[in-house]
């Protein structure tokens, strides 16, 4: 097995060079880290695993990836790894790549067990999940290693009101996390990265990526993994619901989404309306579930001139 090291933070780039290098050539172990960033899993719904005006307000990318699985947040203190190899039938076999990293971690000091299906943990406090896909007869197996997390921001992005999503989205399951920069006080973050890229390279050969993988997987991560389509485009049909009350009334949202667009919509409420309400809520269908896309299609027909006494500016909040 061949070692290929990114250090590049781009998740797009990052989770297109996984898709490029599943793609062919030989058995594969790839160390990576991200920048603030939600990574979702290939099924799920993704507004209703990550918080889309949390994460642009702060920063916050938010990318869909290969294999199945639930949402989980990722930036510079967390480590992420990748195995390819022939696929051998068996999916759900976790136990080569967590035992690469429990070796490592363990000849650290770190009491890490793996646990359940794809868990790495620390005295019962989860610190790594991991994930597979299977292409071409080739499987992908990649994980998280949680070093120095920014664990509010993490809680944060991946909070959303369950409420106000219903859909065929395989939802995530939350548990109870652990940075090992409490088993490991004296290092920060980069001296860990240095010293699982040191640990590796000692045991494997070193194999960047050719200019051809390059060229592809900044194509793919262009075309793909930074396109709507493919990072909300392709949530699952759901219905959304929410009510929020203002100084001009009560009002309740209901929407059919279907491959990310409004396919219909309803809004009801205790306001007064001095127009047509069911003009304004037709004028919503065929557009992005997505703030810019609703605002754009808000700007054409001002909700004041529906809705006594709500702005446009109020009612997006209601829609997303």
């Amino acid at each position: 097995m061949i070692l290929t090291i990114l250090e590049q933070n781009d998740a797009s780039y990052n989770l297109a060079c996984e898709d490029v290098l599943l793609a062919g050539g030989a058995e594969r172990f790839m160390l990576w880290r991200n920048g603030p960033s939600v990574i979702i899993g290939r099924h799920q719904n993704t507004r209703a695993e990550a918080d889309a005006e949390y994460a642009e307000a702060h920063g916050i990318r938010i990318v869909r990836r290969l294999s199945g699985g639930g949402a989980v947040y990722h930036d510079l203190g967390n480590v992420n790894y990748t195995v390819i190899q022939p696929y051998s039938g068996q999916l759900g076999d976790f136990s080569e790549a967590a035992g690469m990293i429990l070796a490592f971690l363990r000849e650290l000091g770190v009491p890490a067990q793996h646990q359940g299906r794809n868990d790495l943990t620390a005295e019962g406090r989860k610190f790594s999940g991991g994930a597979q896909t299977v292409r071409g007869g080739r499987l992908l197996s990649h994980g998280t290693v949680l070093f120095d997390v920014d664990l509010e921001t993490m809680a944060r992005a991946l909070t959303v009101d369950a409420a106000k999503y219903e859909g065929r989205g395989v939802a995530s399951v939350r548990g109870r996390v652990v940075n090992l920069r409490e088993y490991l006080p004296d290092m920060d973050k980069e001296m860990f990265w240095a010293c699982i890229k040191g640990y590796f390279s000692k045991r494997m050969g070193i194999c960047p990526l050719t200019p051809g993988e390059i060229t592809e997987a900044e194509r793919l991560a262009g075309s793909r993994y930074r396109s709507w389509e493919w990072n909300f485009g392709n949530s699952p049909k759901y219905t959304f619901a929410k009510t929020v009350r203002f100084p001009a009334g009560c009002v309740q949202a209901y929407a059919d989404v279907s491959g990310g667009v409004v396919k219909s919509l309803r809004i009801y409420g205790d306001f007064f309306t001095k127009g047509d309400i069911g003009a304004l809520e037709r004028a919503l269908c065929g557009v992005k579930h997505e703030a810019s896309a609703i605002s754009a299609a808000l700007s054409n027909y001002p909700v004041r001139d529906v809705i006594v006494g709500l702005t446009n500016e109020q009612l997006l909040p209601a829609l997303l």
